[in-house]
């Protein structure tokens, strides 16, 4: 017999405990197959009478049970099982009895000679067994005339299913159907009653007999297409971005009765501007948006049932791959570049991200995941109601491209905080858990960082709710200990702020840092330049980052800050001991596990600092000096150029023994040093406090003459490793450490410091000189090659202008020079092929050099000009770039027209009454770089038409002939009219001036002759210049007006000019026979006329009004040409009419210059000679 595992039974026999075997199992060893048998035998210390313990069982139907036998198994006989009535129970040889209908079985059991018998009873006890059709819903079942049906019935009992023994099934009309055993053979159309009577294994209930209704129906299929599809999916619009999508479908409606066609309708019952159904072509049709859509089909058959079925219709909009860049997107602020993506400002109708939708809110859209750590590109789907783009994103939470976005976000406007024994600490604050990133490099120059608002904005009064939220938050912030670190749920920046490695310049925070607080919080990739940090009062704490870090990670951080200073008002000070804040650079407190790593910083503490504050260092207080739980200030790589040790906590008392601690870098005392060292290396680099006797923590008795170094306190003192601080960037470069380490975001050169990248302060060898660039040519000449990088044959890698980096393109073209028409050098960085040490040059890029004559020609042309009906020129051609001569350019030949046809004649319209501001001319830099232009002659309207807002400078013209075509014509060198120019060393030798043909003593027909521009108006300044020329003859008699500047009442008389008129001279001379400016001189004797003098013209040292008026009156008369002028008397010239210009001289003859002995020192630059005794002269 095969061995199986048995029950363990526990039987008194004579008061032995009889011990559990199996059978057939030797030596009662229990073997692998024993696990698996139920057949419960005994193991007898003495021959045991075969028993069947469980001889009156009463079972259910479909139960099983094994027989409870034991008997004397050493015997090795067989034992055996047998059922008197295997229909009711039957039994293996194993003794596992299965009930199997109602009734009563005896088992006999049999081993050797022995036997024994039990008496089973099955039956259904208080179960019903239920005969169940699982076809029947409602009572009713349908069937196809032309189909015959097969029912599968069951009988459910006990919580199992049992086939019936027999099934009586009787229709009420036999004519509708006939049964088949179990199969339902259909006859007619019609309905009937079936009842079905089961009997099964000998059980009565009335739940085995059912009855239901079976309704014969005629044969209907009906269908769409080949019946294949239940659903289906269209698309907006059929093409897009060059891909096809499916709009349209067939949708063929298929009815059928016994084979024969029915007609059948199509329905749309829901989405009708979604969809559209053609009976015709049989298609449906996408109506260009999304959406989804209902259609119902149905036909009628020949006994007027009506068949219906539905199909769900799905409109997508039309998606394609953006083939734009990847869009960084702010999930707080939800903004895409709508115009960008979809090329015209769309209503967004969704977004999904991976399967997700997302939500849409004012066209925004929010619900994107953000980075946690690094930036991982994802892709978002956004569309319209036709169309759409998957476009990729980097998902931050805000992107920071301002002052403005540091204010709003980095706000604490709430804080809850709880006392920690005797101190307070902040339980939970406003919490910043994103992933916060620059944009690019910010200025913050006159931007203050306050991260509670106690400021009281306009409007507001101290009794204003914002007001006092924002003064409560500031208390309690004020209220902390720095010796408690915050409570488990934190506050302030909990996520990470990733500056990717753009600096932050010339910012200023006050008092609780830029965040506040920090709890896990990290800072990493992020430069702050020239920071500043300002208490509101002295007795603030004052950090870059935060009140406190716990848990707290700075990396790849990079920070110049201004002197820290402490009490910064030291009487306030004198009369409070316990309101003295603490400066730090990072954050006042740190606990928990913050770290440093991969940074640099510089930073001074100031001497009031080191007197009058509470601590101040790197930090002020490192939580583990304090024995916190857990605290692990952790250094990497962290450079600290100061004159400070790392941490100086309480210092101020650490003659007391009490209260002061001090950390110390790994540099600053060698290893194994004793404490005296450990004293000694302190006071060095703290210095010897000097306490004020006033200050109220002084005591009688305190001895401040004994602070030296052996008062410092060794045993509080911490030595950190990782980090190594300097007093100079001298000292640590002499120190040799290798920089490797810092990557990606610096720039680390042999024999220098590391620098962030993006401060533009990279290292680099500094090139004496300064260098032109011409922008139109894009390329620096071999001459100019040489002198930056001592050799022409180089290849430039890059060149960046601070973080401006340029394109360099091949054989060295520089292209994205800012073109400054103020000229403004610039100093940029080139970096070479092969060469990791940058040269350091300053450029001037300019709009293009003047090699020739050819190139002022075509330059300086006005080919429109459109003029406003009072004549003045509302747009004209503008010359607002940067042009300088590459050399001497001898013209010769060639007379300059600035303008010519129709644009001449619109020019010839130009109003002399007054001057608005003119759109055009000259309105950039015209620079000689200390060159000459020679021979040149030049006609109507001057070298530029009109200067607005322009220069000149640096230029020399000599041997200068202006020629007017007519005697009508205005001739000068610059221009007709000059509004806020600038004239700066700048040398001028004209011939005479010529007004051209037919000169009479017409008053309508005369012209203006002036060297340098008929009118000048506005803040126009003269600097440094000399002006050589004479008028002589008809030109001098007949001309309205002439002079350097012809009409002088445009500097002192002009009330049409909106800004108003100072045209001011600095070191001006004029070498002329004729008066600065002398306007309608023919005319002076009616009074309209003026006249201009240089400041040495007349002596007027003492005089009254009347005699200063007298003098000019008489030496214009003299200058007019006295008694041989019979135009004028001398005494009808007017003296009111005669002014005078401060900072110019003119003088007849150059002999006459010479002999005055002015001082021309102001003339001593690149582009005068001066010599003891002579006047300035031209170098080139």
């Amino acid at each position: 017999m095969k061995k199986k595992t048995i029950k363990h039974l526990f039987l008194a026999f004579a008061s032995l405990l009889l011990v559990v075997g199996g059978v057939c199992c030797k030596n009662g060893e229990e073997t692998s197959d024993d696990l698996d048998t139920d057949v419960s035998v005994m193991q007898p210390a003495e021959e045991t009478k075969l028993t069947v313990k469980n001889a009156d069982l009463q079972l259910l139907i479909g139960d099983e049970e094994y027989l409870n036998v034991a008997y004397d198994f050493a015997r090795n006989d067989t034992l055996s099982f047998e059922s008197s009535n295997a229909d009711v129970l039957s039994v293996d040889d194993q003794g596992k009895c299965t009930a199997k209908r109602v009734g009563t079985a005896v088992v006999t059991v049999k081993y050797g000679e022995e036997v024994a018998t039990a008496q089973i009873s099955v039956g259904i006890g208080e179960r019903i067994p239920v005969l169940t059709f699982d076809c029947i819903k409602d009572g009713k079942i349908k069937v196809a005339q032309l189909e015959a049906f097969e029912f599968t019935p069951y009988v459910s009992f006990n919580g199992k299913k049992f086939d019936a023994d027999t099934i009586t099934y009787t229709l009420s009309d036999p004519t509708i159907g006939r049964m088949e055993g179990n199969v339902f053979q259909p006859e007619k159309v019609g309905k009937t009653t079936m009842k079905a009577v089961a009997q099964w294994a000998g059980a009565q209930s009335v739940m085995l007999t059912q009855t239901f209704e079976v309704e014969v129906s005629t044969n209907v299929a009906l269908y769409i297409n080949d019946g294949s599809q239940n659903e289906f999916t269209l698309y907006a619009i059929p093409e897009f971005c060059g891909n096809d999508y499916v709009t349209e479908t067939a949708f063929s409606v298929q009815a059928f009765e016994n084979g024969e066609a029915l007609n059948a309708q199509v329905e749309i019952v829901a989405g009708e501007d979604v969809v559209e159904y053609d009976a015709t072509e049989k298609v449906i049709r996408s109506m260009g948006k999304k959406g989804v859509a209902e259609i119902l089909i149905s036909c009628t058959d020949s006994q007027n049932e009506t068949y219906e079925k539905s199909f769900k219709v799905t409109v997508l909009p039309s998606i394609a791959e953006y083939a734009g860049a990847t869009l960084e997107f702010e999930t707080e602020i939800g903004e895409l570049p709508i115009e960008t993506i979809f090329g015209e400002n769309v209503t967004l109708a969704g977004a999904e991200e991976n399967g997700k939708t997302l939500e849409i809110l004012d066209n925004k859209v929010f619900g994107v995941t953000p980075v946690q750590d690094e930036a991982n590109k994802s892709t978002i789907t956004v569309y319209t109601e036709s169309y759409g783009y998957v476009v990729p994103i980097v998902a931050y939470s805000r992107i920071i491209r301002s002052v403005a976005d540091l204010e709003e976000i980095f706000r604490i406007t709430e804080i809850e905080t709880e006392m920690d024994g005797t101190r307070e600490r902040v339980k939970s604050a406003t919490t910043f858990g994103g992933y916060y990133v620059l944009a690019g490099n910010i200025d913050a120059s006159g931007y203050i960082h306050r991260v509670t608002d106690n400021t009281i904005a306009e409007n507001e009064t101290e009794t204003s709710v914002a007001y006092k939220d924002g003064n409560r938050v500031r208390s309690k912030l004020n209220k902390i200990s720095a010796e408690s670190p915050l409570e488990i749920k934190g506050g302030g920046l909990t996520g990470t702020f990733d500056g990717r490695g753009y600096t932050i310049f010339d910012l200023t925070v006050e008092d609780h840092g830029l965040f506040g607080l920090i709890y896990g919080g990290t800072v990493k990739n992020v430069g702050f330049s020239n920071v500043t940090l300002r208490g509101s009062t002295y007795q603030e704490n004052k950090a870059l980052f935060a009140e406190q870090s716990l848990n707290g990670t700075f990396k790849d951080v990079y920070i110049t800050a201004n002197t820290i200073y402490g009490a910064e008002s030291l009487e306030d000070v004198r009369t409070d001991n316990d309101a003295r804040g603490s400066r730090a650079l990072l954050a006042v407190s740190a606990f928990g596990k913050t770290s440093v790593k991969d940074s640099f910083f510089t930073y001074q503490i100031a001497s009031t600092t080191v007197k009058y504050c509470y601590s101040y260092g790197l930090f002020a207080y490192e939580g583990s000096m304090k024995n916190a739980t857990g605290s692990s200030l952790v250094f990497e790589n962290v450079y600290v150029v100061t004159n400070s040790v790392l941490i100086s906590s309480n210092l101020a008392k650490i003659y007391k023994t009490v209260n002061s601690n001090v950390l110390l870098a790994t540099n600053d005392i060698k290893s194994g040093a004793t404490n005296e060292e450990i004293e000694n290396r302190i006071y060095e680099i703290v210095g010897r406090p000097n306490h004020d006797n006033n200050m109220p923590w002084y005591s009688e008795g305190d001895d401040f003459e004994q602070y030296n170094g052996r008062t410092f306190l060794s045993h509080l003192c911490k030595q950190a490793s990782g980090v190594y601080r300097y007093a100079t960037q001298e000292e640590m470069l002499e120190a040799g450490h290798d920089f490797s380490h810092f990557s990606k975001y610096w720039v680390v050169l042999d024999g220098y410091l590391p620098c962030f990248e993006s401060t533009g302060l990279e290292p680099a060898r500094e090139v004496d000189g300064e260098y032109l660039f011409d922008t139109q040519v894009g390329e620096f000449t071999d001459a100019q090659l040489t002198s930056i990088f001592g050799r022409a044959d180089v290849i430039i890698q890059s060149a960046k202008i601070g973080t401006h980096a340029l394109t360099v393109g091949e054989n060295n073209v520089i292209n994205g020079f800012p073109i400054d028409k103020h000229g403004d050098k610039l100093s940029v960085i080139f970096k070479l092929q092969g060469e990791a040490l940058g040269y350091k040059a300053t450029v001037i890029p300019v709009t293009e050099y003047l090699d020739d004559i050819d190139d002022i020609a075509r330059i300086f042309k006005i080919t429109q000009a459109t003029m406003s009906t009072d004549s003045y020129i509302e747009s004209a051609t503008s010359f607002d770039g940067y042009y300088v001569l590459a050399k001497d350019i001898d013209a010769s030949g060639y007379t300059h027209q600035v303008a010519t046809g129709a644009v001449r004649d619109n020019l010839k319209s130009l109003s002399l009454a007054g001057a608005k501001a003119h759109n055009g001319g000259l309105k950039g830099i015209f620079d000689g770089n200390g060159y000459t232009i020679s021979n040149l002659t030049v006609g109507h309207h001057g070298l530029f038409g009109v200067i607005y807002g322009g220069t000149v400078k640096n230029v020399a013209f000599t041997n200068v002939t202006l020629k007017g075509d007519t005697n009508e014509e205005n001739i000068s060198l610059l221009a007709e009219q000059m509004v806020n120019g600038t004239l700066e060393n700048v040398y001028i030798q004209a011939n005479e001036l010529i007004g051209g043909n037919g000169t009479t003593n017409s008053v309508q027909s005369r012209g203006n002759r002036s060297l340098l521009v008929t009118m000048a108006y506005g803040r126009t300044t003269m600097e440094n210049c000399i002006f050589q020329y004479d008028i002589e003859g008809t030109q001098k008699q007949y001309a309205r007006s002439y002079g350097l500047i012809a009409y002088e009442s445009s500097a002192k008389y002009n009330t049409n000019y909106p800004l108003g008129s100072s045209v001011s001279f600095s070191n001006v001379y004029v070498i002329s026979n004729a008066m600065i400016s002398s306007w309608n001189p023919s005319a002076v004797y009616k009074n309209n006329s003026t006249i201009a003098l240089g400041e040495n013209e007349t002596n007027e040292t003492g005089l009254t009004l009347a005699q200063w008026r007298e003098v000019r009156r008489a030496y214009v008369y003299e200058q007019l040409g006295g008694a041989s002028n019979t135009n004028i008397t001398e005494t009808t010239i007017t003296g009111e009419r005669i002014s005078r210009y401060t900072g110019m001289y003119r003088y007849a003859t150059a002999k006459d210059m010479q002999d005055a002995n002015n001082d021309y020192s102001a003339f001593e630059n690149d582009y005068w000679t001066v010599a003891e005794g002579q006047i300035p002269v031209w170098k080139k």
